[in-house]
C-alpha cells in the first residue's frame, strides 16, 4: 500500500529523520493565554496524519463493512480447527469474557456464603456435628440425594443381574 504525504507531513518527516529522531518543541497556549512550550514526539504526528488519510482513502461502504464484520467477530461464535479436518464451534470472545466475569463473580458469592458461621463445621462430644444450615439442606432433599447416592450401584447390580441370566439359559 503507497501513501501519498502532502508537502506538511513530508516537511515534518524530512525534520524528523535529519535530526536523529528526537523530540521536538511545539508551541501551545497554557490556560492563561500565554505561549508555553511542550513535548510532542514527531512520530506521533506523522502517525497520527497517516492514520487519518488511510480512514480518508476507504470509501463509506467499505468502512461500514469492516466495522461490522469487526463486530461479528467478536460477538458471535467461532469456527476452529478441533484435529484432522474436524472443525468445532467455540463461544465468542465476548461470551467468554461475560462467562469469566460471571463465573469469578459466582465463586466470590459461594465462597462468602460459605465462610459464614452457620456453614462452621463444630464438635460435640468430641463428634463432628454438622452445621445446622446444612443438615436441613439434608433433610429437605434426602431423597434426592439418596437416589443419586444408589442409582449407578442399582443401575450396575440390575445389568449384571440380566447378564447372568441370559447366559444361564
Amino acid at each position: 500500500m503507497f501513501f501519498v504525504l502532502d508537502a506538511e507531513s513530508c516537511m515534518l518527516l524530512n525534520q524528523y529523520q535529519s535530526s536523529g529522531f528526537p523530540e521536538i518543541k511545539e508551541r501551545g497556549m497554557s490556560e492563561e493565554g500565554s505561549k508555553e512550550l511542550t513535548t510532542v514526539s514527531l512520530a506521533d504526528k506523522v502517525k497520527e496524519k497517516i492514520k487519518e488519510m488511510v480512514v480518508d482513502l476507504i470509501p463509506e461502504e467499505a468502512w461500514g463493512k469492516m466495522v461490522e464484520s469487526e463486530v461479528n467477530k467478536f460477538t458471535g461464535p467461532r469456527k476452529v480447527k478441533d484435529g484432522y479436518n474436524n472443525f468445532k464451534m467455540i463461544p465468542s470472545e465476548l461470551e467468554e469474557m461475560i462467562h469469566d466475569e460471571l463465573a469469578a463473580r459466582f465463586m466470590e458469592v459461594v465462597k462468602d456464603e460459605f465462610t459464614k458461621p452457620i456453614y462452621q463445621s463444630c464438635y460435640e462430644n468430641g463428634r463432628t456435628k454438622i452445621p445446622e444450615a446444612l443438615c436441613q439442606v439434608f433433610k429437605d432433599n434426602a431423597g434426592v440425594f439418596v437416589e443419586a447416592l444408589f442409582s449407578n450401584i442399582m443401575n450396575e447390580a440390575m445389568n449384571a443381574f440380566r447378564n447372568q441370566m441370559h447366559n444361564a439359559y
